[in-house]
């Protein structure tokens, strides 16, 4: 295990997300997942063939089909048919005239991290996932507990720490956070997925 992996490994724990952290790159930046394998479904999809499913307009439609019900292709709008033509075969099982669902969300996300060099990029990156899960920002260095960014983040519920020398000290703890399912969710446990699946980008925390 790299010291980077360590610092990984020893926020979540001070966070108390349990799971394997996993970096996901979305547009305001990088974010450190921490994960839990769906395994009946990864062996599903090791059986087909089927890796992560990464195209945010395939997600889109394949949430338009209930998992496990067969939906007549009549009665889907002409966007939902369109795109699913290019989702993998794996993906969609045609049963007559009808579509059936065969994939769901790979994996749970048990909490985001962001661990930077300063307060407010990490607090911009940690922010994308608000809607999907518990959220906290690792700083790595002295945090002034009266810094406005670090008010702000508690503010809205995401935990702060402090990383120094490799120590882990947490100034607030993460609130909870209902999931919003959808297919921005889905997307980004496919995400998360495929860089379990093809090896982690290597960590390197924002300034």
């Amino acid at each position: 295990m790299t010291i980077a992996d360590s610092i990984r490994m020893n926020c979540a724990e001070a966070f108390g997300f349990s799971g394997q952290p996993v970096e996901v790159r979305l547009r305001e930046g990088p974010v450190q997942l921490v994960v839990r394998i769906d395994e009946g479904e990864h062996a599903r999809r090791c059986d087909a063939g089927l890796g992560a499913i990464t195209s945010q307009r395939v997600l889109t439609a394949l949430w338009e089909l209930p998992a496990g019900a067969a939906i007549p292709e009549s009665s889907l709008p002409a966007w939902v048919a369109d795109r699913l033509q290019r989702a993998p075969a794996a993906a969609v099982e045609r049963r007559g005239d009808s579509l059936i669902r065969a994939v769901r969300p790979p994996l749970w996300i048990g909490g985001a991290l962001a661990i930077a060099k300063r307060a407010d990029r990490a607090l911009a990156h940690v922010g994308q996932v608000s809607a999907l899960t518990p959220m906290a920002v690792a700083v790595l260095g002295a945090v002034d507990p009266a810094d406005p960014v670090v008010l702000e983040a508690q503010l809205y519920g995401v935990g702060v720490a402090s990383v120094l020398g490799g120590d882990v000290t947490t100034l607030a703890a993460a609130a909870a956070v209902t999931p919003m399912p959808g297919p921005y969710l889905w997307w980004v446990t496919e995400l998360a997925y495929q860089q379990l699946a093809e090896g982690q980008l290597p960590f390197s925390p924002t300034r």
